[in-house]
């Protein structure tokens, strides 16, 4: 049989094949595009964690009502993280149901001779409060579509947000109860390590989470200076004394710690009369932007 003819009949068989069976060698179609995710919040949400460090002076610079009322300010701020009242219930309105709260640690030193001494004496105390979930979904509306697994399925999530609700009140009260126990070290033979005190917590309040710190102090520190760790940008609120009513001693004495605080790396400053502490310090505990 003619070259030609062979040829001829060899693609039409081949053009058969292609016609009648799949042709194997393609690459696997892709899956079907599943549809786009719902822009819808978790159904729990959650807070994230506060390391906070608090450097009372209790010395005798300053009038003794004055570590007193700060240290009560710091207990009714630690026992304000505990939530008031159930989860609320509602089927319609927008945004979350119940917000969350973050857990808070909180680290008190004293000033001191020894601010920065590693022994746990009765004038130091941490206490930590668990943070809770807040509830992202509305209660679901009866008789709609699927209402009974829909129910189902939101009643476990607001049994898990209400016991962490409950956690957390328990150990905002087992905090506050202990802090105002706390005994102060005014005893007229203590000498003030101002920045020693500020140094003790740089050095042991953990770095995860959001650290903020905060001292309450006339700032007129009668040991040398000592300055170790780093605030690495976090913000001090100072509650500054000032006893004596001099504008420019007070002034004075602030513009030194500054000048100290900043060879730490202090983030924001925010300095406070004592007069305002009771609010400024529930705003600090809660993690909030405090106002001078």
């Amino acid at each position: 049989m003619p070259s030609g003819v062979v040829l001829a009949a060899l693609l039409l068989v081949v053009a058969a094949l292609i016609v009648t069976r799949p042709w194997q060698s393609r690459v696997a179609a892709a899956p079907a595009a599943t549809p786009a995710a719902k822009d819808t919040p978790p159904a729990e949400l959650t807070a994230g964690q506060l390391e906070e460090g608090a450097c009372i002076d209790p010395t005798t610079s300053t009038a003794t009502s004055f570590a007193q009322s700060v240290k009560s300010d710091l207990a009714a701020a630690v026992a304000s993280l505990g939530p008031s009242g159930p989860v609320p219930t509602s089927t319609s309105g927008t945004g979350p149901l119940s917000l969350p709260q973050p857990a808070v640690s909180l680290w008190i030193r004293q000033v001191d001779t020894a601010s920065m001494s590693t022994l746990q004496t009765p004038y130091t105390t941490t206490q930590d409060v668990s943070g809770f979930l807040g509830l992202a979904a509305h209660e679901p509306v009866p008789g709609s579509a699927g209402y009974s697994t829909a129910m189902s399925a939101w009643s476990l999530q607001y049994g898990q947000v209400a016991a962490s609700r409950s956690t957390a009140r328990s150990d905002a009260k087992r905090a506050s109860n202990a802090i105002t126990a706390l005994p102060l070290d005014n005893s007229p033979q203590v000498r003030s390590a101002i920045s020693a005190c500020v140094s003790g917590l740089l050095l042991t309040v953990p770095s995860a989470g959001k650290r903020t710190f905060l001292i309450a102090s006339d700032l007129e520190e009668n040991e040398a200076p000592q300055l170790a760790g780093s605030f690495n940008g976090s913000s001090l609120v100072i509650i500054q004394a000032c006893d004596s009513g001099s504008a420019s001693t007070c002034g004075a004495l602030l513009t030194n710690f500054l000048g100290e605080m900043r060879k730490l790396h202090v983030g924001q400053v925010t300095v406070i009369r004592p007069e305002d502490a009771g609010a400024a310090i529930t705003q600090w505990v809660h993690g909030e932007a405090v106002t001078a």
